[in-house]
């Protein structure tokens, strides 16, 4: 990873997209490799803030290459592999990949598919960051470490944003402002609902390089409400493995048995069915994937200390 200082263009530099800079980059053997240098004045013009393409293809020859901007890359079909930093990755649809400035990056290949390429300046994240949090500390863990920042979107998430990237090409083309204003409220959704939850779990649980990527991916689809109503099934479907390994890989890394993961995220989804509906206790029970009322007001009553019916009407509220 590369460090960016502020580096000045001369001003007949403004159209120029690549510099190229040799650098230590310690891929195998460790030799010197060239690295094209993409600079973000080449990029943002005329105002903008975003700059998006949707690729079924690309040219090998544009890799590896580092530059002074974020990007996401959202894998919408077919499988794409790059290499972060050195580390390879495949990324299977649903993947989405923030790519920080100074990561080294490589496209291999994308087998039958395509990908949606989404890029922002520094000053763009550093004023979402700051109306989110109040500081750039978060921002700061972000971009600093060996970790590499993706999540798995569940099949609905996928498709949504992909809608709402796509929007992009129906705004005004000489609009910029519209753009801008446009993206920011996607960033936000990015940001806040998939790339900082997964940093921050990190920060209470096992780094992301412990933690296999087949069963990283698998937690995450537990945020699916119709994967978590399975459980098991579930793990088994997604994961192609058997229940006793899936089951050694949960002790292993996460200390818990798969059972015992799953019932603490139904009844998480459960206490806030029973905070912010108006549903019935049985009706809750059966959404968040218990097949026994019995079992359920146990495991409820020995994780929050009350029944389902005390926890709701302590936390009744009629004004609204």
């Amino acid at each position: 990873m590369i460090f960016f200082r502020k580096i000045a263009l001369q001003p007949n530099d403004s159209a120029v997209y690549y510099s190229h800079l040799i650098i230590n980059y310690k891929q195998g053997g460790g030799s010197m490799i060239t690295v094209k240098q993409i600079m973000a004045a080449g990029v943002f013009s005329n105002g903008s803030e975003t700059h998006y393409a949707f690729r079924s293809h690309f040219d090998p020859e544009d890799y590896p290459q580092v530059h002074d901007f974020y990007e996401i890359i959202l894998n919408v079909s077919g499988i794409l592999t790059v290499i972060i930093n050195g580390i390879p990755l495949h990324l299977s649809p649903g993947i989405l990949l923030l790519i920080r400035p100074g990561d080294i990056h490589s496209k291999l290949k994308c087998e039958n598919g395509y990908h949606i390429n989404l890029a922002f300046p520094i000053t763009s994240l550093e004023s979402l960051f700051y109306f989110l949090y109040g500081s750039s500390d978060k921002l700061d863990l972000l971009c600093s470490g060996p970790h590499i920042p993706l999540c798995m979107l569940t099949g609905t998430e996928a498709t949504l944003l992909q809608s709402r990237l796509s929007y992009l090409n129906l705004l005004p083309s000489d609009c910029p402002e519209q753009k801008n204003t446009y993206l920011r409220a996607i960033l936000t959704d990015i940001v806040y609902s998939y790339i900082m939850p997964g940093l921050e779990k990190e920060q209470t649980d096992l780094p992301s390089s412990v933690i296999p990527f087949w069963l990283t991916q698998a937690l995450n689809g537990l945020s699916d409400i119709s994967n978590l109503q399975e459980g098991m099934e579930y793990l088994v479907r997604q994961t192609d493995r058997t229940p006793e390994h899936i089951c050694r890989a949960f002790r292993k890394y996460l200390s818990v048995t798969p059972v015992s993961y799953i019932n603490a995220r139904k009844l998480n989804y459960a206490a806030n069915l029973l905070q912010h509906s108006d549903k019935e206790i049985i009706d809750i029970a059966f959404e968040s994937g218990f097949q026994s009322i019995s079992n359920f007001y146990h495991l409820f009553k020995r994780e929050y200390k009350m029944s389902p019916l005390k926890y709701k009407n302590l936390h009744a509220n009629a004004i609204l």
